[in-house]
């Protein structure tokens, strides 16, 4: 009974988990959107994959909330495009604060 209660439970958490991730790598921000709300609700979502184990790395949020602007004008995107050498990499803090 306890293996049966278990493995019902694992099924749920990882689908939970899947739901979320979709969620997160999915959203997107809209020109007539808030940023704020848009960014506090991949943050939020961030959270409860941390909450399940499911850590989501800071490079990958940097990709994640880029991606999600990308609609937006280009030179949100164009200030984040540091790929040439001599300039420092974008962080988390540097996305999350500009």
């Amino acid at each position: 009974m306890w293996r049966t209660f278990e493995a019902e439970k694992t099924k749920r958490a990882f689908s939970s988990v899947i739901r979320l991730r979709r969620k997160l790598y999915t959203s997107t921000f809209t020109v007539d959107g808030n940023m704020e709300e848009w960014l506090d609700d991949v943050e939020d979502i961030c959270r409860q994959l941390e909450n399940m184990n499911e850590v989501i790395p800071d490079a990958e949020m940097v990709n994640i909330i880029l991606q999600g602007v990308e609609e937006t004008p280009r030179n949100v995107v164009r200030l984040f495009n540091r790929g040439q050498p001599g300039q420092s990499q974008v962080t988390l803090d540097v996305v999350l604060n500009t």
